[in-house]
């Protein structure tokens, strides 16, 4: 599941690679199917540049508390 959502949203990001939506569902992806916390980080960091939306903002913080920096 993980490799064909990634994948989608991958030819997504080719065509928008700053689409707000692409990029917050990718970074909850890699958070909630592959724990991978830094690529989560990436693509939440990029959603919030084009759109300062309050759950992507509260997601990046539970990452950072995740991972130990406050």
């Amino acid at each position: 599941m993980f490799q064909q959502c990634q994948s989608l949203y991958q030819r997504a990001l080719a065509l928008d690679p700053e689409d707000f939506e692409t990029n917050f569902n990718l970074g909850v992806l890699y958070y909630e199917l592959r724990k991978d916390l830094d690529k989560s980080i990436h693509y939440l960091k990029v959603a919030i540049n084009e759109e300062n939306n309050p759950t992507a903002l509260f997601n990046l913080a539970v990452i950072y508390e995740e991972k130990g920096d406050r």
